[in-house]
């Protein structure tokens, strides 16, 4: 059974997402020359997440910051406007009070809710069929990730080259993992997962929109958590946009609900 929500847990379970922002990024970020403009930068306990090339607000984002350290705001939005970028903030519960007031006071508001949620490592339970078969990726996989990524997340198709790159990059990097979900032998979804400091984290997901509903992202979330079981991990973490079936899938499989986190935008 998978521990009662306590403000360290919280802080572990952030932290954790925390962790696979910066694999991620940093890895991108490593390519000759930094074609993609990625910045990360401490301020305190936040990490403040900057990438030029990609205007996706969950890449542009100030993490981990606490009540104690509400005093680095201004060095923190100095650095966005170093840089010419804007970003969203990630406020926890516990953490929100102090910070709320002093984000208002700068312009920002309230702007969304995103679900955090948590579990204990599971069993080796995985759920696949004669029809629904899920492998691990090859390096010769990342241009199938590329294409269902874009078409899963409705982006512009001439993206998808960029997307299998930025998470190729990942593929020999430490703790990271990648697997690919077909149905009688067609790829339709692909999922990720960063194993760091004990934790399993289910990073990116997603399934082609005309084979949703059978299967594949449960499937997708069992094997991972198995896999992280086998490594040892003592917990597990996933996010999801709040009351979305990303989110129902996770708490079907036995995950809790760890609390909502408060994002904040610029007006």
């Amino acid at each position: 059974m998978p521990p009662v929500v306590t403000l360290d847990l919280a802080k572990r379970i952030e932290q954790a997402e925390i962790h696979t922002l910066e694999s991620r990024l940093t890895a991108i970020g490593a390519k000759a020359g930094n074609p993609q403009g990625v910045y990360i930068q401490k301020f305190g306990a936040a990490t403040a997440f900057l990438v030029k090339g990609v205007p996706d607000p969950y890449f542009n984002s100030v993490r981990g910051l606490t009540s104690e350290n509400a005093d680095v705001i201004e060095d923190i939005l100095a650095f966005y406007r170093e840089h010419e970028a804007s970003c969203r903030f990630h406020l926890i519960p516990g953490q929100v009070t102090e910070l709320a007031r002093k984000l208002s006071a700068k312009g920002y508001f309230q702007s969304a809710f995103h679900s955090s949620l948590y579990g204990s490592s599971l069993s080796n339970e995985r759920s696949e069929s004669s029809n629904l078969t899920i492998r691990a990726f090859t390096e010769e996989d990342f241009d199938v990730f590329g294409q269902i990524y874009v078409k899963g997340f409705q982006m512009p198709s001439d993206l998808h080259q960029a997307v299998a790159q930025n998470n190729e990059v990942l593929y020999r990097q430490s703790g990271w993992h990648y697997y690919l979900a077909a149905i009688n032998d067609v790829p339709v979804a692909v999922a990720s997962l960063h194993i760091q400091d004990g934790v399993g984290s289910f990073a990116a997901a997603v399934t082609l929109p005309e084979y949703r509903k059978q299967g594949c992202h449960t499937a997708l979330l069992l094997h991972r958590a198995a896999v992280a079981g086998d490594l040892e991990c003592d917990l597990l973490v996933g996010q999801a946009s709040y009351g979305s079936a990303s989110q129902n899938n996770m708490e079907r499989m036995g995950m809790r609900l760890a609390y909502t986190k408060s994002i904040w935008s610029k007006i």
